[in-house]
């Protein structure tokens, strides 16, 4: 393509193996057989066996062998890219795994281990672990797009946080969900609805309260 170069590499499979990771994928967790593309995209309504892409991707790909040893590939990226994991099948040399990513260039990390565990402490070392959580992150933490498709969603959402004191239900925090953002009849762009919400700040008082 002139817009852009490709990198690709591919391996072949000479013993069953199981591939765990690449982030959120459906389906089984062992995605042996699969072909997993790694492109976040806002996939509402997804299939839950089949469905590629879905919201969050990682790519670090951990491999497990059958005699229990394993290592990790981190690629090193954040172009969309597809790693198949032995879907693709050739007659003459059996199973593939391959890996296409739309990029000129690919920082690939291998990550040997005596097995996943050792495989995974690696990789915390190498990408660092996360940030102890405020101690709010650990209570309820409420969302729906239900309210903003209500005539008054302001109205909603204020029932809302009434009964949450009715029943003393403590709530840490409250995520505005994409139902809150919209331009023209589309819901994935930043831009806050003031259509139906035209007073942010107020909201987020009442809510506060």
């Amino acid at each position: 393509n002139f817009l852009f170069k490709m990198v690709s590499y591919q391996s072949i499979i000479v013993r069953v193996r199981r591939y765990f990771g690449l982030g959120e994928v459906s389906g089984q967790v062992n995605h042996h057989g699969k072909r997993v593309v790694l492109d976040p995209h806002d996939a509402l309504g997804y299939d839950p066996e089949l469905c590629t892409p879905l919201y969050k991707h990682i790519p670090f790909l951990t491999v497990a062998a059958e005699d229990g040893s394993a290592y990790g590939l981190l690629y090193d990226t954040y172009a969309r890219c597809v790693v198949d994991l032995g879907c693709e099948l050739n007659n003459y040399h059996g199973l593939f795994r391959h890996m296409t990513l739309e990029s000129s260039f690919l920082d690939l990390y291998i990550l040997h281990g005596a097995d996943v565990v050792d495989v995974m402490k690696k990789y915390v070392a190498m990408t660092g672990k996360p940030a102890m959580p405020p101690k709010w992150a650990s209570g309820y933490m409420a969302s729906t797009m239900a309210y903003t498709e209500q005539e008054d969603p302001v109205a909603e959402l204020r029932t809302f946080t009434s009964r949450c004191s009715e029943y003393a239900i403590p709530v840490s925090a409250f995520h505005l969900s994409s139902g809150f953002c919209r331009h023209g009849d589309k819901r994935y762009v930043f831009e806050w609805d003031r259509t139906r919400l035209p007073e942010p700040d107020k909201l987020a008082g009442a809510l506060k309260e």
